[in-house]
Parts: C-alpha cells; structure tokens; sequence
C-alpha cells in the first residue's frame, strides 16, 4: 500500500503540523520509500496545461522532434531506444527503455559545468509557441514545493528546517515529459517501458496519467502498483537522500510497464537535486558512535555526469 501524505500544513507554517509532515515523512521514507502527496498547491490548470504540451510535442512529426535531438547536452528530444541503464545498482538492464521524451534541465552557474553534458543551454520546439511556457510553469511550481518539501527532509531528519537550504542554492533540476507507447502482451518479460531502477538524485515528484503501469518493488522481488490520482504527485527519494542519511531513508526501486493494449502513457517526473558542487556525505545527525558513517563522500555533479554518460549515447 502506497501512503498518502497530506501537504496542507506545510503551507500553513503551523509548527505542530509541519512536524507531523516531517514525522510521516521519516515513517514513508524510512519503510517504503514512495508515497503520494495530495494537497501539494500546484494549481490543477498548470497541470492540464502541461500535458497538452507534453501531447502536444509528442504528436509532432519525427523531423521536427530531431530538429531539438540531444547531442552534447542532456536537453530536447531523447528518442525512443535512446537511454539504457547500463550503470545501475540493479545490474545492467538487457534492454532500452521504451519511452521517447523532451528534458528541460537547470542551466549551472558554477562554470565548472557549464560546458559539460549538464550544461549547455535549453532548446524548445519552434512549431508550439504555447510550448515554452506551459513547461515552465510546472517547473517553477514544482520547485516551489520541492523548496518547502527539503526543509521537511531536514525535520525527518532531526536537524532545523533550514539545514539543508545551503545545499540547493543552485539545485539541479530534469523535468521530463515522458511518452510510453504500449508494450505488446507477447514482448520478452526484459523489455520494459523504465527498466528497473533507483533515482539518482534527492527526491523526485511525478504525476502521472490515468494509464497506471508505475511499480515499487517490495520485499524482494515483489512489484506493487502505484495507482494514479489525477489529485496527487508521486514523491520517491533518491540515492542521495541514502547517502545523507546514513541508510535511514531509502532509494527504492521501481519500474514502468504500459501494459494497456493500445493506449500511450504519459507521465512528468520532476527530478530535484543539489548543487552540482556538493560533496553529499552522512548529515551530523544521523551519525554517532554506534552508527558511524556507512558511505563515503560523493560528488553530486561528478556521479550525475558518470550515470548520464553510462546510460545515454552522447554525441551521436
């Protein structure tokens, strides 16, 4: 079972209800790792008008959708049979994902990245003149709530709310608008829509459509379904949030597998990281004698560019 977070009282700044948040927090990420949170104030017609972008640019032709191809930047077009993940924690998968999507990333100002695969600048379709801003508005409207939702994490955490503020100065961000096209019944059982995986970064927001086909994995390898609720995003933490924690919270994995007979699914995950300078190591609170630090520091830009490269063919 999936549970359900209720947003409201972060918005209210009632001290007593934002620590009931941090606390159902610490309970969902600590067990499970997923939950959805309703009440989460990203106005309903920024979400429509998001889809309508995401079917409209979907439904255009395919030379129109290369013209904004990704290349030495991870933005635009990622085609169908593009990405893999060929470095996972899970094991290579055997497959490509069978998904198409357009990427909006945050533009680094730390130079250090601005000509890497993470920099570079945002490319959108010149055929859809609504495009642009239908897609920001989400962005914006999610990063508003990834804020507050952060200092929740710091609660959960046992440190003050504003502790890990100073870590998303300059966060990190993928939007994408995912398209799955339907997988055939008769297809081989490692074919998947998202192969089986853990997010790389902090947290990631979704909301999905009402086809369904997102799973968690629990206990071993038991798959649950995520059911959709047009009221409500999917909140799942990352491999960062592991690291920082120290193992308190979880990275689950979890898959994608449109099995509807002749619909496409579409979906808009939200990824919400650090700075890219970041070293993420065990936050002070979760570590003490009898629980010593069970990572070693990471470099948040350099994993990300190191996953990005193992699992998206750049360049070609």
């Amino acid at each position: 079972m999936i549970p359900i977070i209720d947003l409201q009282p972060l918005f209210s700044n009632e001290t007593r209800g934002i620590q009931k948040i941090a606390a159902e927090i610490y309970q969902a990420y600590s067990t499970l790792g997923f939950a959805q949170v309703i009440n989460h104030q990203v106005p309903q017609q920024i979400i429509t008008d998001v889809y309508t972008a995401s079917r409209d640019f979907h439904n255009l032709t395919l030379e129109e959708k290369n013209q904004i191809k990704y290349k030495a930047y991870l933005r635009g077009y990622l085609p169908i049979n593009i990405q893999k993940f060929t470095k996972s924690d899970l094991g290579a998968a055997k497959k490509p994902n069978q998904s198409e999507s357009f990427m909006l990333c945050s533009e680094p100002h730390d130079a250090r990245w601005q000509n890497s695969i993470l920099g570079g600048k945002q490319v959108w379709p010149k055929q859809l003149p609504q495009f642009k801003n239908q897609v920001l508005n989400y962005y914006w409207a999610l990063e508003k709530l990834s804020q507050k939702l952060i200092r929740a994490f710091s609660l959960a955490l046992d440190l003050p709310a504003d502790y890990l503020d100073k870590y998303f100065t300059d966060p990190s961000i993928f939007l994408r608008l995912l398209y799955y096209p339907p997988i055939s019944k008769n297809a081989p059982s490692d074919l998947f829509s998202a192969a089986p995986h853990t997010d790389y970064g902090f947290l990631t927001l979704l909301h999905q459509d009402e086809i369904g086909g997102l799973q968690v994995q629990v206990e071993g390898d038991k798959w649950i379904d995520v059911t959709p609720r047009s009221d409500a995003l999917v909140l799942n933490t990352g491999q960062m949030i592991v690291v920082w924690s120290n193992g308190r919270l979880k990275a689950t994995p979890h898959r994608v597998i449109n099995a509807s007979s002749d619909k496409p699914r579409y979906s808009i995950p939200y990824f919400y990281g650090c700075n890219l300078s970041t070293l993420v190591a065990p936050l002070p609170s979760c570590v003490s004698a009898a629980n010593p630090p069970h990572f070693e520091p990471i470099a948040y830009g350099e994993h990300l560019e190191e996953m990005f490269l193992a699992n998206y063919a750049f360049g070609k």
